[in-house]
């Protein structure tokens, strides 16, 4: 929300902290066998970065999961 002008920032005036939930960019399967859990980079995204801007770290929300293959991008 820091991009935000001020007028459009619903936080620009308040004094309370932002909770930066976490997202896995791994599938549970994969997060739930690794004894670490978050990858380097979820960590640097969820945990690394928010703290360096001042947001708190919160509870893993989800999980990001291979949905459908795109063949002509062949990407997930």
């Amino acid at each position: 929300m820091a991009d935000l002008p001020p007028a459009q920032n619903p936080f620009a005036h308040t004094d309370v902290p932002v909770i930066q939930l976490i997202q896995s960019g791994r599938s549970e399967v994969q997060w739930a066998g690794d004894p670490q859990g978050l990858s380097a980079k979820d960590m640097a995204m969820y945990l690394v970065m928010p703290e360096l801007d001042g947001r708190l770290a919160g509870l893993l929300v989800g999980h990001k999961a291979d949905a459908v293959w795109h063949q002509r991008c062949q990407v997930p």
